[in-house]
């Protein structure tokens, strides 16, 4: 993630409008807020950076999760699909949101939903049974 924060504060400032640079500093400091793992605490940073947040991980809950997510982090990761989806069952049982639309949008009955979905396309690919939640 680290390279992708880098790129994307490059391509900020090569992009920059000068009607943006007096809100330079913050729009950088939401670019790094979406560094995972998170070294700032979300409860610390400001209502902009926690939407930021909680619609970054939404990801997981959109129809195109799949493609976006576990393609998209197997490729960025230089890992296997099914290596990816084994990851998704613990980072989805830790998820935490910040806003009150997050929290609304995406209670605990769809985030048990979306681990067993996962389960059930990882049991499809390894030929295995999958385990009730």
């Amino acid at each position: 993630d680290d390279v992708n924060i880098e790129r994307a504060l490059m391509a900020f400032e090569h992009f920059i409008l000068p009607e943006d640079v007096s809100e330079r500093e913050e729009i950088e400091e939401l670019i790094r807020a979406t560094r995972y793992p998170y070294q700032i605490p979300s409860k610390e940073l400001g209502l902009s950076a926690q939407i930021l947040r909680d619609a970054d991980v939404a990801q997981v809950f959109s129809s195109a999760w799949f493609q976006q997510v576990i393609f998209g982090l197997a490729e960025e990761w230089r890992k296997g699909v099914e290596e990816v989806l084994r990851i998704q069952e613990p980072f989805l049982k830790s998820l935490c949101f910040y806003t009150s639309w997050a929290e609304r949008e995406f209670p605990h009955e769809v985030i048990v939903a979306k681990i067993d979905e996962t389960r059930r396309i990882l049991a499809l690919l390894t030929n295995e049974n999958a385990p009730e939640t």
